[in-house]
């Protein structure tokens, strides 16, 4: 009898994952193996094989040139005004006339009429202070005559008491001889009294009307004080411009009361303007390192009150609008505020221009002729532009030519040589660098890419294109040979 036993089953889908993952990871690990082989490999740098035919890798050099204009420091502002002056009533009163340019954006000159206030009860205060002084002076005429008769009196007076001492002595006489009697010696006595009485009475009335005098010119002059004051609230009465501007602000109409003090106008002045702008800390480097070459020529005999103190630096102001560039003649003036800006991280500065309506246009490519700005104006965004002398060497080179770190590659002879440089700053396509003593003018460096270098590896010149040497403006030009 035959046995049937169980037949083992297989199945193939079973494994089929893991077959996949095995075969995906050796076709990862075969890639990387020819990529590394191809690709990971540094590029042979070419040699001189002794066959002499060029080799070395091909590079394109420029001439680094000196570099010794002065550096244009530009910074964006913006045009304020230089002081706001507030007009105010100087005396309380109704509002009796508004001239029509003491409206907001009218112009006014100095001196203009702004406000004519009601002056009557001043008018008024004014009569009655005249005529309390005409008063006063036709008392002070009284005390002249009074004191006059006085003096009079007084002379009178001293004769009477010289005739009656006099007397006194001949009685007196008299009685010493025994030729008069008593009563006659004591009626001489009495009559010489009285004189004299009569004298000191007259001398203290005169010394009472001349201080009565003083006291009266006192008052006087207290009146006429007053009258002044009065004559100062009368002028004070018409509102005229202290200065010429710009109205920027009108509160009050004709009809209105105003009091003591209250703001009228606010003027603008227009004879100097301010521009509000803000210094990188390498911008403002460069207009104190040349005040510190000027310091130290000139040694302060005092020490300084500011400890950043900025002497004035002549700059420019530029505004363009519609195609025409415009310029005002400036002064880098002080800095704004505490010094450094908590927030921004920057030397807030003003500028002051002292003259916005001279100006000098330029147009800005070939478009037609646009309006001119007749003056600096208010809120306008400007480029302030402050020219600096160098006071160290400094050497110009293409951008390109500065390599991440800040390094060049020399093309010394046909051999590279790496060098640290330290940029000073970019001039529109130009960087300024350092002068040291492995970079000098006159030297080539390598302004075309390269995938791999090292110092001491063999260069050439590309064939096709003439050297070229850097333009210390903004451009590379061809040496034709």
């Amino acid at each position: 009898m035959t046995t049937n036993s169980p037949r083992r089953s297989f199945y193939p889908a079973k494994y089929f994952p893991m077959v996949l993952r095995t075969l995906v990871s050796l076709g990862i690990l075969t890639a990387g193996g020819v990529s590394y082989f191809v690709f990971g490999q540094k590029p042979e740098i070419p040699t001189d094989d002794g066959s002499g035919k060029p080799t070395g890798t091909l590079v394109q050099s420029v001439t680094i040139q000196e570099y010794n204009k002065p550096i244009m420091v530009k910074v964006d502002g913006e045009a304020t005004t230089y002081r706001m002056i507030s007009v105010g009533a100087e005396v309380s009163g109704r509002i009796e006339k508004k001239a029509e340019r003491t409206r907001s954006g009218h112009f006014v000159q100095k001196g203009d009429l702004l406000f004519k206030i009601d002056d009557a009860e001043y008018r008024i205060e004014r009569e009655r202070q005249q005529a309390l002084l005409a008063q006063i002076d036709e008392e002070l005429r009284a005390f002249t005559v009074e004191l006059d008769n006085l003096s009079s009196l007084i002379e009178l007076s001293a004769e009477d008491l010289n005739l009656q001492r006099g007397h006194l002595d001949r009685v007196r006489r008299l009685f010493d001889r025994k030729a008069t009697s008593e009563t006659d010696y004591d009626n001489a006595r009495q009559q010489e009294l009285a004189a004299r009485n009569a004298l000191q009475k007259l001398k203290n009335d005169l010394s009472s009307k001349e201080r009565e005098r003083a006291t009266t010119q006192a008052r006087r002059k207290v009146e006429a004080a007053t009258l002044k004051r009065v004559e100062l609230d009368l002028a004070h009465c018409v509102v005229t411009a202290p200065i010429s501007g710009r109205v920027v602000e009108d509160e009050f109409e004709e009809g209105n009361f105003v009091t003591t003090g209250q703001t009228l106008v606010r003027i603008s002045d227009a004879s100097h303007m301010e521009v509000r702008c803000q210094f990188q800390p390498s911008e403002i480097a460069w207009v104190w390192q040349q005040q510190v070459e000027d310091a130290l020529s000139f040694p302060r005999s005092t020490p300084r009150l500011d400890p950043i103190e900025l002497r004035p630096v002549p700059c420019q102001v530029v505004y363009e609008f519609s195609g025409i560039e415009t310029t005002w003649q400036g002064t880098l003036s002080r800095f704004d505020g505490m010094g450094l800006s908590r927030e921004t991280r920057t030397f807030p500065a003003r500028v002051i221009v002292e003259n916005p309506e001279e100006t000098t246009s330029m147009r800005v490519g070939d478009g037609p002729i646009s309006i001119v700005p007749p003056t600096l104006l208010s809120g306008m965004f400007v480029s302030v532009q402050i020219p600096v002398e160098l006071n160290e060497p400094l050497l110009s080179v293409p951008v390109e030519a500065v390599r991440p770190g800040g390094k060049l590659w020399i093309n010394d002879h046909g051999k590279l040589q790496i060098q640290d440089v330290s940029v000073a700053k970019i001039v529109n396509d130009q960087a300024l660098v350092r002068s040291s003593s492995s970079v000098n003018a006159g030297q080539n460096v390598v302004i075309s890419p390269l995938p791999a270098v090292t110092n001491g590896m063999i260069l050439r010149e590309e064939p096709d294109d003439p050297p070229v040497v850097a333009d210390s403006t903004n451009r590379t030009e061809k040496v034709q040979p």
